[in-house]
């Protein structure tokens, strides 16, 4: 039986490991950021509804470029009785506008509907879960 000598001068190294500059991201960062790309978006495309959202919202997301920001915001009530949470605002925002051709065919939509579609699920009436936090 022949002994298994590989040429170690056709091996590449660097393909055992690979490193990215790709930045990480938590589910709640990717929300914020999916929101605050669409709403710029809708407001420069001339469409009135921009003007139609709440205050609240537009002041969460489209406010100074603090990252922290959110945070801070955590306890304010927005809407119902129910507390803010940035799928809520994603589920507000996707559903609103699903319907409305000009707004459906932006690219930010398109991309905030996908991330909800994958990050979240709809459970009973009003509840919103992120997929992978069952409870």
């Amino acid at each position: 039986m022949k002994k298994y000598a590989p040429d170690f001068t056709t091996i590449r190294f660097d393909g055992t490991r690979i490193r990215s500059d790709m930045k990480k991201i938590n589910r709640s960062q990717l929300f914020s950021t999916v929101i605050r790309n669409f709403l710029p978006e809708l407001e420069n495309s001339g469409s009135p509804l921009h003007a139609e959202l709440p205050d609240e919202l537009k002041k969460r997301y489209c406010a100074e470029k603090d990252e922290n920001r959110n945070f801070a915001l955590k306890s304010r009530k927005f809407g119902t009785e129910a507390e803010y949470s940035k799928e809520e605002d994603l589920c507000f925002l996707v559903n609103r506008f699903k319907d409305v051709p000009g707004v459906s065919g932006l690219k930010s939509y398109s991309d905030a509907a996908r991330v909800f579609g994958e990050q979240c699920a709809v459970v009973g009436r009003k509840k919103i879960q992120v997929r992978g936090f069952e409870t």
